[in-house]
């Protein structure tokens, strides 16, 4: 880090792990380690722009962590949030098992296009039918203007903010393998 003045205090911080600080004081290297703060994690919730704690956030933010999906029997994240989150309504179309769902946010805000503003890790997608719900770390749904609103108009009905899980360093690789059979009438 260039233009650092001795005295001048370093901040690092993770979601789940406590803040470390640590004053400059000319040192070509700094070495730091985060310590776990396990009991707070479940306390985190995702907005637009940025974490908050569920005490701090003041919008109407929901959400669904991945155990929660995995104990669904649940083809695709949409049909995942279906009955889990106040103001959350989903619909199915065609009846055929597996298949495509609209979402709506507080209801149908539009005459043209209702659809939310899906966003995973970062990027924007066209809808969240693709992805596998196992893979899913979190899904946080932003109900309201305040929590979009950096978002602009893209999100006027809403936001759905996916949170994958990643790659584990130094771990096996693991392959999992699920069928399913049911029936699904209209």
């Amino acid at each position: 880090i260039e233009n650092l003045s001795q005295g001048d205090v370093l901040v690092f911080s993770y979601i789940g792990f406590k803040t470390f600080e640590v004053t400059y004081t000319g040192q070509a290297k700094i070495d730091v380690v985060l310590e776990e703060e396990a009991e707070t994690l479940d306390q985190i919730v995702l907005v637009g722009y940025g974490t908050s704690s569920k005490r701090q956030a003041t919008s109407a933010v929901g959400t669904i962590k991945g155990k929660e999906i995995n104990n669904t029997i649940a083809s695709n994240p949409t049909t995942a949030l279906q009955g889990r989150l106040s103001g959350i309504q989903v619909e199915s179309f065609g009846g055929q098992p597996g298949g495509s769902a609209n979402v709506f946010i507080r209801g149908i805000n539009s005459l043209s296009n209702a659809d939310p503003l899906y966003i995973v890790d970062g990027l924007f997608v066209d809808n969240m039918d693709y992805i596998n719900p196992r893979d899913i770390e979190d899904i946080s749904v932003l109900k309201d203007a305040a929590a979009a609103a950096i978002y602009g108009s893209r999100a006027a009905n809403g936001v759905v903010l996916i949170k994958t899980n990643h790659g584990k360093k130094n771990r096996d690789l693991e392959v999992t393998f699920e069928s399913r059979l049911g029936v699904d009438s209209p």
